[in-house]
């Protein structure tokens, strides 16, 4: 067995046998001699592609179709077909070789453009040159694995993944990818665990090979053990079981989707709700929606809910979402430019249509209606003379309505800076993780090469959310999250100790998080259990550290005592109980309390931090002092123990009489 490490696409266990895709074509330059036969064979085949796209695209959702209408535009593209054919002509090579070499030649040309939005282009060239090339070489209709399998290729386009038949694909592994692209939310849609980041060919890995994939570990296995395989059954089991947590009223699992077909799988799959529903791909056809096309969707969307919450959020055009009847401009950075909300603001007839389709829809359920890529005060104020407007249409055609609650993304730095004024302004905050990362970090999501820098984990992303959290809750509303980070494993028990309200993903993650979720809270409950029945307040402002995360085994193996810890945000040092000061540490980090209900409390400020000798402490109590609750007992000078290379972690360590 050998093992791989990569990258997680999208979450899941699963195993198979590799079906490779990028070795099953081998193109060589042929010469032909009937140059118009060759041509007519072209078009032949350009014709059943076409078929064949349409006829996935009729059993796509609303998502999807986009993706495969993109693809049915570059199969006609004049960029791409003329040079294929003056190719034919000029040289009297054989189709499927000018397909393969103009398609090459166009895919590196995006790929050396200094524009990340039109990288993502190349993908897209390479799928349909490869679908074309297929149906020239008659294998078209054969990527159609009929065993478990993982299929693998260098790099997998959102054509594919979007049009493969999928009964027999347990993952998909491919060597180019990033963990944004659309490639890895279709995978995430679908419930299929995607890896990349492999070198497939220089790992010698061939269609039949047995392959195991643990996204979790980010991991590629060949040749897994049966160790391996019965971990990933067990993994597998756990992680994707569809029994329902019942979390109570503790936090709501909501689900992020694009068309009615979405809100009915997430309303199977017991979602609390939908968090977020993509309006933009109502904006993908060749003319604008009508305001009736809208509103029989989003009524559709409410009822399917069944009276939960259903978060519209109005068209997010722009960026890596391009809408061939939402005309704008070139922009060098799509991402920085005329996107979302910018475009409604000045195209007020467009977003007033889409509007009024939202407060109508609102008579058919609890529907709120959310606003993409906030940055100022002053836009809420223009949005609310825009929805008044449209409010007094409806009211002076006497048609039905309701106004709806309504929220804005926090999807930049600016909004989560402002988020105390905004929050006077909205009824709540649906936190965007993925744009939000990606502006915090000066990091463009879409491209590949910077996606060692794309730190979804990242603690100046976190520090924006703990803000915004606080921010919210004091205002009296609510926060939800519906990026990406709303089912990452490591993210999800931080983001409950903020105090999130919400979390929205896929469909198909639903019942995992909502087992993620059950997981943390009872773990939670056990660790209170841990520290006794005394009530004790946190002994500094900061992240809390369960027990078993400490990393210093005396403290999370218990051999102190049952205890907690919290990483600080600033140097004061409080009384987590009322009781007495017994002990004071010689090198003075740390402070033994004996507490009223007769518990020794130990506060022990940092691990291993013996070793200063004292500096860097400064105690405010003495021996047999009195102290209470929350009374400051010590600073600490931060920087002086972390330029020791030494954690300043506050350890609350409690033996019970």
């Amino acid at each position: 067995m050998k093992s791989i490490k990569a990258k997680k696409g999208s979450f899941g266990y699963a195993y198979g046998r590799a079906y490779v895709i990028d070795k099953d074509i081998n193109i060589t330059k042929q010469n032909v001699t009937d140059i118009d036969s060759e041509l007519k064979r072209l078009d032949a085949a350009v014709k059943n592609v076409d078929s064949n796209l349409k006829k996935a695209k009729s059993n796509a959702d609303e998502e999807t179709a986009p993706i495969i209408d993109a693809q049915i535009a570059m199969l006609y593209d004049k960029s791409f077909l003329e040079e294929v054919r003056r190719m034919i002509n000029d040289e009297a090579v054989c189709g499927e070789y000018a397909v393969s070499e103009i398609g090459r030649s166009l895919a590196e040309q995006f790929e050396e453009m200094d524009n990340s939005y039109l990288n993502v282009r190349s993908a897209d060239i390479r799928g349909i040159s490869e679908r074309l090339c297929r149906q020239l070489m008659g294998k078209d209709e054969e990527i159609i694995p009929d065993t478990p399998s993982v299929v693998c290729a260098y790099e997998l386009t959102p054509e594919l993944v979007s049009t493969i038949d999928k009964t027999n694909i347990k993952a998909f592994v491919s060597q180019k990818g990033t963990k944004t692209s659309h490639v890895s939310i279709l995978c995430g849609n679908y419930g299929i665990p995607y890896l990349f980041g492999v070198d497939l060919f220089g790992e010698g890995i061939e269609t039949g090979v047995e392959l195991a994939v643990d996204t979790e570990k980010a991991t590629l296995y060949i040749e897994p053990t049966d160790e391996i395989k019965k971990r990933i059954d067990e993994s597998a089991t756990q992680k994707c079981m569809q029994e329902e947590a019942d979390l109570g009223d503790s936090v709501k699992i909501c689900a992020n989707i694009g068309s009615v077909k979405e809100a009915e799988a997430a309303a199977e799959a017991g979602a609390d709700g939908i968090g977020l529903f993509r309006t933009e791909f109502l904006y993908m056809g060749a003319q604008l929606p009508t305001e009736e096309e809208q509103f029989e969707v989003y009524k559709a969307v409410a009822t399917a809910m069944s009276g939960k919450t259903v978060i519209i959020r109005t068209m997010d055009i722009g960026a890596d979402k391009k809408s061939p009847c939402v005309k704008l401009s070139p922009q060098d950075n799509p991402a920085l430019g005329k996107r979302a909300i910018r475009i409604c603001l000045e195209e007020r007839d467009l977003f007033k249509n889409q509007l009024r389709a939202i407060l109508r829809a609102a008579n058919y359920g609890d529907v709120k209606i959310m606003y993409p890529m906030i940055t100022s005060v002053a836009e809420i104020e223009r949005i609310n003379e825009i929805l008044q407007e449209a409010i007094n249409e409806l009211e002076a055609e006497n048609v039905a309505y309701s106004v709806p609650s309504q929220g804005v993304m926090i999807e930049t730095p600016s909004a989560a800076l402002l988020s105390d004024q905004l929050a006077a302004k909205v009824d709540f905050f649906s936190i965007g993780t993925n744009d939000l990362t990606q502006y915090t970090l000066a990091v463009d999501r879409m491209a590949e090469e910077l996606d060692d820098y794309f730190d979804t984990h990242s603690e100046a992303v976190m520090r924006l959310i703990k803000m915004v959290v606080k921010n919210a809750h004091a205002a009296g509303i609510w926060v939800g999250i519906c990026g990406e980070l709303g089912g990452d494993e490591w993210a999800v028990p931080r983001l409950l100790e903020m105090g999130i309200d919400e979390l929205s993903v896929s469909p198909s993650k639903i019942n995992r998080v909502k087992a993620l979720v059950a997981d943390v809270m009872k773990s939670d409950t056990q660790d209170e259990a841990k520290l006794g029945t005394e009530i004790m307040c946190a002994p500094a402002d900061g992240k809390v550290i369960r027990m078993s995360e400490i990393p210093d085994p005396a403290f999370s193996g218990g051999m102190l005592g049952k205890c907690m810890g919290i990483i600080p945000d600033n140097g004061n040092v409080y009384a987590p109980c009322d009781g007495e000061v017994y002990m004071i540490a010689e090198t003075k980090h740390a402070i033994g309390i004996m507490s009223d209900y007769g518990n020794d409390v130990l506060i022990h400020v940092g691990i291993d931090t013996v070793s200063l000798g004292g500096k860097g402490f400064d105690v405010l109590v003495s021996e047999n002092d009195r102290v209470t609750k929350g009374m400051l007992i010590m600073k600490i000078d931060r920087d002086v123990i972390r330029a020791a290379n030494l954690s300043d972690m506050i350890i609350t360590v409690v033996k019970e009489k």
